[in-house]
């Protein structure tokens, strides 16, 4: 991916991601990431987040770590209501 525009302000901000690891939500995380900007990503999805995390890491200087969410099942939910 090659970005035609540099936007400095972006540069060390932090961003958090939710559903980071395919589609849009991974184009955001490696734009993010080609603009400086400190990226977190969490997604259920872990081997398609491990790729994601193996592309990062081929751009100069970005990290962006995933985070698997703790999702409990619906009944367990509906028994706590």
């Amino acid at each position: 991916m090659t970005l035609s525009n540099q936007y400095p302000s972006l540069k060390n901000k932090v961003v958090f991601i939710s559903g980071g690891a395919t589609g849009i939500g991974a184009a955001l995380v490696e734009a993010f990431c080609r603009q400086g900007a400190h990226v977190a990503f969490v997604d259920i999805l872990a081997d398609e987040a491990a790729l994601l995390i193996r592309r990062i890491g081929e751009i100069p200087g970005a990290n962006a770590p995933h985070f698997f969410p703790a999702i409990s099942p619906a009944r367990k939910i509906c028994r706590m209501c």
